[in-house]
């Protein structure tokens, strides 16, 4: 007997057709009728056609029809008789199993969620300022959020958790989903399938979709799920099978007629919907097909025909095989009749959990009837929440209910369902029941990416750049501002004559050159990262790259535009003031001004990766340059900084590039004033009494001989920059983490 193994075959999957290893033999199976349909077979007497290792056997007698045989079981074993050979109507192809849509028409792995006797504590704040400097030192006391609430969620079941504002709704599902726990103190156990979950156990099995759709807003649908889709798939998926999932879910999310739409940006860019951005959340966490999923507030922000189409997505998206908990505040009617069950939570307790339809039955047998033609959830919301002026009264009411659930038949079925699961015997039968490994989750815990480093910086960068690419205003005020200060400075110094008046007009132009190139780039930045700053945030803690890749990808996406513009900028200014004949003085005064920008780039990352806002970073802009712009030598001459503030002049990158472009203009060239006959040099009452460049330089007190120095420093600089800009942010990463 020659035994295939056909792996999970999902009820969901239309057809697939299988290619045996014997190539006589081929068969082609509808899982969602239950039929093998098998070629035109002969066999010896004695031989047997198929067997299915359920015990469903079935004979084939020469068929030619389909025969229906008994729907097949996970993991089913079909076997064949090596003695049967195959009479081929046409020409056999080798065709397999598409083994993508097998895995991911539906979870890999059922999983129940069970919590039991949780309860969680905020710790008391200390004293404010105030309060030390008035003698008071204790610390606030500590506030109860959850007091030892139970219950169970199983596969397939869409849980809506709900109760008045203050129930503990949010911080039950950050406990749960091992979010945001840092500062709490919680004690119980929360296990999945039985089994205690530790760490990061529940986030490889789960999926968490925040209340505020987060995206970058220049990418379109399907680059938004390209790129989640690289990222965060396993490493051992192709692209091709990576993009055909992405391909699977734009159809099951609902997303297809916007897939090429702009995400968008509010009061920016025009994009989709906030239907469709909600569809795409979920689209995005449930690309790795997540056995579990955590939604807050998912129809926040929605008018109630968007709700309604969002709930019912979730319950079919938990029809598959899923376990859904989500927090839902207000639901109309219709969208609370989708939810499977329901969880009421009412200060810190729980106050029902069971299938929805029996809530009203519940509130009712203890004295709380819901009105007719009034809507349950807004019912069952007011019956639970404390009213100012009558907190003692409310708090009774709800304590009296919490106590009747503690005590009815639904309460005996939860703690009995908890029981059950808590009491699995063993791993390994655990295992042969759901699939599910715990030592196997921990295995991938010692892997933390997905994507390799150079993945995470390809996409990363990829990514950045269409950002910066159409983002139309930004790209349209960054060439503007510098095409239009290059004209204004070349018109202020257009063809200057190269004599004593030229020497401190063009210095006034080198200045000016120097803020632009200093300016323009660092405000070009400051936005940059608190602006992204939640979505890197959200993405970095769920693993999809690390720090040092987003740092060098957002670096490695601005310094195209910093070399181009640089180049424009430099070139309009050269010739329009006429300065310093010769392609080698020209390229040495752009590569001053390119390295001079890139200095105050990473400045501005700096500054940028400091501030948690936007007004912040706009705010630290000028702290960062203006020191160092006043002991750039233009102000003051460079010998004759005070002591104590001759650090400045060392870390003025305005310092190092004034007099890199001073030394390019006069270094070895004669003024006009100049006889170079007679050598003489003619002085009027109003020069400067010096008629070469080298005396020019000397005035400012420069010299010739730095620039090898010069230009080693403004390297210093830039790197010494990024590198405290990339521990800037690392330290706030790190911060987020705790």
């Amino acid at each position: 007997m020659e035994a295939i193994e056909i792996e999970e075959i999902p009820d969901s999957l239309q057809d697939a057709t299988v290619s045996y290893p014997a190539p006589e033999l081929q068969a082609t199976v509808h899982t969602n009728v239950a039929i093998v349909e098998v070629g035109e077979v002969s066999r010896s007497p004695a031989g047997r056609a198929a067997s299915l290792d359920s015990a469903a056997a079935q004979d084939v007698d020469q068929a030619k029809n389909p025969r229906a045989v008994p729907a097949l079981e996970r993991n089913a074993t079909v076997l064949f008789d090596a003695s049967w050979t195959k009479k081929a109507k046409e020409p056999q192809q080798d065709v397999h199993v598409n083994k993508l849509e097998r895995q991911m028409s539906r979870p890999s792995t059922a999983v129940s969620l069970s919590w039991s006797n949780l309860k969680v504590v905020a710790p008391g704040a200390g004293p404010s300022l105030k309060e030390r400097l008035q003698g008071i030192s204790d610390r606030k006391p500590d506030k109860v959020i959850l007091k030892n609430v139970s219950g169970i969620a199983m596969p397939g079941q869409l849980v809506a958790i709900m109760g008045a504002s203050g129930a503990g709704k949010s911080t039950f599902l950050n406990v749960l989903s091992n979010q945001n726990t840092s500062r709490l103190k919680v004690t119980g156990s929360v296990r999945l399938n039985g089994r205690e979950a530790f760490g990061s156990d529940v986030g490889h099995l789960s999926a968490y979709v925040q209340q505020e759709d987060i995206f970058f807003g220049t990418l379109t649908v399907r680059e938004h799920l390209k790129f989640q889709a690289i990222m965060r798939m396993e490493g051992w998926m192709s692209k091709k099978q990576k993009l055909e999932r992405v391909e699977q879910v734009l159809f099951e999310m609902g997303l297809k007629k916007c897939e090429n739409t702009i995400i968008g940006i509010p009061g920016k860019i025009k994009g989709i919907s906030g239907g469709e951005k909600k569809r795409l959340s979920f689209a995005s966490e449930i690309l790795t097909n997540p056995a579990l999923m955590f939604l807050d507030e998912p129809t926040s922000g929605l008018d109630s025909f968007m709700a309604e189409a969002v709930v019912s997505l979730l319950h079919k998206v938990a029809a598959s095989g899923r376990t859904i908990l989500c927090t839902i505040h207000q639901p109309s009617s219709e969208v609370f009749a989708l939810f499977d069950h329901i969880l009421l939570l009412a200060e810190g307790q729980t106050a029902y959990l069971g299938p929805t339809s029996k809530t009203p039955q519940f509130l009712a047998d203890n004295g709380y009837p819901c009105p007719e033609n009034y809507n349950p959830a807004d019912f069952y919301v007011h019956t639970l929440a404390i009213i100012p002026g009558k907190e003692q009264q409310c708090k009774e009411q709800v304590a009296a209910i919490c106590d009747a659930f503690d005590k009815c038949d639904l309460g005996d079925e939860v703690r009995a369902a908890i029981k059950e699961e808590e009491y699995k015997e063993n791993q390994e039968e655990l295992a042969q029941h759901d699939g599910l490994h715990i030592s196997h989750i921990r295995h991938h815990d010692k892997r933390d990416y997905n994507a390799s480093f150079f993945t995470q910086l390809r996409y990363v960068t990829w990514r950045a750049w269409l950002a910066n690419t159409r983002d139309p205003t930004a790209t349209r005020v960054r060439f503007g501002q510098t095409v239009v200060f290059a004209f204004l400075i070349g018109l202020m110094y257009l063809q200057a004559d190269l004599d004593e008046s030229a020497i401190q007009n063009l210095s006034g132009a080198m200045t000016f050159t120097l803020i632009q190139a200093s300016v323009g780039n660092l405000f070009a930045v400051l936005q940059i990262i608190p602006l992204e700053m939640p979505v890197f945030l959200r993405e970095h803690l769920t693993r999809l790259y690390m720090t040092p890749v987003y740092f060098l990808a957002r670096a490695m996406a601005d310094i195209p535009f910093i070399i181009g513009l640089s180049f424009i900028f430099s070139t309009i200014i050269y010739f329009m003031i006429g300065l310093r004949d010769g392609a080698d003085h020209f390229f040495a005064f752009y590569g001053v001004v390119l390295i001079v920008s890139l200095v105050a780039l990473a400045v501005g990352y700096c500054a940028s990766a400091a501030a948690p806002t936007v007004s912040v970073a706009l705010a630290l802009g000028p702290v960062t340059f203006i020191p160092f712009l006043l002991f750039g030598g233009f102000f003051q001459r460079a010998d004759t900084v005070k002591d104590y503030l001759v650090w400045l002049k060392f870390l003025s990158w305005f310092y190092y590039g004034f007099e890199l472009l001073m030394v390019n203009q006069w270094s070895g060239l004669h003024l006009d004033t100049f006889n170079t006959t007679t050598g003489n040099c003619t002085v009027t009452e109003s020069s400067l009494s010096f008629c070469t460049g080298d005396g020019a330089l000397d005035f400012f007190g420069l010299d010739a001989d730095n620039v090898r120095r010069d230009i080693g420093l403004l390297f210093v600089l830039f790197f010494a920059a990024s590198s405290l800009a990339f521990t800037i942010l690392t330290i706030r990463v790190r911060r987020s983490e705790k």
